[in-house]
């Protein structure tokens, strides 16, 4: 360290403890690394689990047109059912050792990140939804995620005012969630499916209004508290998750999308 390199301190509420300009600034970037990094592996787990997932189901119960025979479609039910149960079983356990626990919950991370594959290979053998689609998601589902971290992570403010509308946005979706069923005998099939692409897309919005809230909050924990690998893997779950509801939701919409032409 230079002899007249300025220190600041570090800490939580500015407790005692200075450390180098150039070593603040590294804070950020170490956390955003791991946080990246260990997201990265759930991706790449629930990835691989799904297309393993749908590729057993569409060789044991597979039929002709791409359909799943009547057993098929009752054991992909049934196997949705336990793993929405596990799903949050493991995320409660995750999140209780996240914070109880002195090493990063590895084995109920990677175990959710198997979970969630299973249930987005679901989605995989829906009649009509290709590679190709999956990749034009994930493609989109990439540049929206992307976008919203960079904006929330340069930031100056708070973002209090995203924060509020992704809470407007939240209610929004719930009070039309609740108008389904009328919307069917007054207005049909159609308005049905035309209000659940609008809520849709509500949906995707909010979740990425959260990115660029969550993103502010990673680099302001980075310089506010311990840079451990428990707080890193608490961040990476977080945006996970974020990116998976974004995922599904695109994917919902560009099925809905071809289906309609």
């Amino acid at each position: 360290m230079s002899p007249i390199e300025p220190l600041r301190p570090v800490g939580s509420g500015g407790e005692a403890g200075l450390a180098p300009v150039s070593q603040e600034k590294a804070l950020p970037s170490k956390l955003l690394a791991r946080t990246l990094g260990y997201m990265s592996i759930a991706l790449l787990v629930t990835g691989v689990t799904a297309f393993l997932f749908a590729f057993l189901m569409a060789s044991l119960f597979g039929e002709e047109g791409g359909y799943l025979s009547d057993t098929g479609s009752l054991v992909m039910l049934v196997i949705l059912v336990i793993a929405l149960v596990a799903g949050m079983i493991v995320a409660f356990v995750f999140s209780k050792n996240a914070v109880t626990k002195a090493n990063p919950p590895w084995v109920s991370y990677i175990l959710y990140s198997i979970i969630e594959g299973v249930m987005f290979g679901s989605f995989i053998v829906i009649p009509g939804v290709s590679f190709a689609l999956i990749g034009e998601a994930f493609l989109i589902t990439f540049l929206v995620f992307g976008a919203c971290f960079l904006v929330g992570y340069f930031a100056k403010g708070e973002l209090k005012i995203l924060s509020f509308l992704a809470m407007a946005i939240g209610f929004g979706i719930l009070a039309c969630s609740l108008l389904f069923l009328p919307m069917y005998f007054f207005g049909g099939m159609q308005a049905v499916v035309l209000m659940d692409f609008g809520i849709s897309v509500a949906f995707v919005v909010m979740v990425a209004l959260l990115v660029a809230v969550d993103a502010r909050r990673l680099k302001k924990i980075a310089l506010t508290s311990a840079n451990n690998k428990n707080i890193a893997l608490m961040c990476a779950m977080n945006f996970y998750c974020d990116f998976m509801m974004i995922l599904i939701r695109i994917l919902y919409l560009l099925l809905l999308t071809r289906r309609s032409n």
